[in-house]
């Protein structure tokens, strides 16, 4: 509204009216995790969510590829790393690994947390600047967060090579750089995509048709009272249709009056 694109000044309340009528408001709590999603809810099917603090709560419904990877420590882009299952305490596996929890949770862009809430890869060493493989195309399901984890990169540099902020997701398909800079941001999911919508019509306005007049001419020593009698409307109405802040009248004076 400050910044001028809301031309309406009822603009925030048609808005939030809008969400309110059709739940809109729900897309957010399921994304986050914070709602079971109903029956016939549409869910969320698409990356994304790669905030620190909600790396692992993307949803209910977002894939979760599999994985075969061996047990115990190994290697990926030179660096190590090991494979935890969903409920992993994050401290008893610092303690294993003889690594600060904070340095743990910084070498894997993750935020504090007590256990982990999926099945995921975890960096004992900084992840790498340049990732083993030149590109890698964007599967289902997979987050940023996610991409980097597998290929042992560093997320602000997976970002930084295809021209990406945090909050952005790459379609399904597209093809991100892993050691030099794209030429291109790629394709990006939209709000519609995300929540695999088909285009609605548009949401309009229901527009009052527009109040239809009489004219009334003001005849010598007529009062604002004669006249609202005359036409069974309140003193009050006629002042609001005629932008009047006095009841004092001059003769041939034009007064609209809203025909009811």
């Amino acid at each position: 509204k400050k910044a001028g694109y809301a031309t309406n000044p009822k603009y925030p309340q048609l808005l939030i009216r809008l969400i309110r009528d059709y739940n809109l408001q729900d897309y957010t709590l399921i994304a986050l995790g914070r709602k079971a999603p109903e029956a016939n809810d549409v869910l969320v099917s698409a990356p994304g969510f790669e905030d620190k603090t909600d790396i692992e709560t993307r949803g209910p419904n977002v894939v979760q590829k599999q994985h075969n990877y061996p047990q115990g420590v190994f290697k990926i882009n030179r660096t190590n790393v090991v494979y935890i299952t969903k409920g992993t305490s994050y401290m008893v596996l610092a303690d294993q690994h003889d690594i600060s929890l904070a340095r743990l949770f910084d070498f894997n862009d993750l935020s504090e947390r007590e256990t982990a809430e999926t099945d995921h890869l975890v960096y004992l060493q900084r992840k790498r600047k340049e990732g083993a493989n030149e590109l890698h195309t964007v599967a289902e399901g997979e987050t940023m967060w996610d991409i980097a984890q597998e290929e042992g990169l560093r997320l602000e540099s997976l970002l930084k090579y295809n021209l990406l902020q945090s909050n952005m997701y790459p379609k399904v398909g597209e093809v991100l750089h892993l050691q030099k800079q794209a030429s291109e941001m790629p394709k990006l999911f939209s709000l519609r995509n995300i929540f695999n919508e088909q285009p609605k019509e548009e949401v309009k306005s229901i527009e009052k048709p527009a109040p239809v007049y009489n004219l009334h001419t003001v005849e010598p020593k007529q009062t604002m009272y004669a006249i609202s009698k005359k036409y069974e409307v309140s003193v009050e109405e006629i002042m609001q249709w005629n932008d009047l802040n006095t009841t004092n009248l001059k003769t041939g004076q034009q007064l609209r009056i809203n025909k009811k």
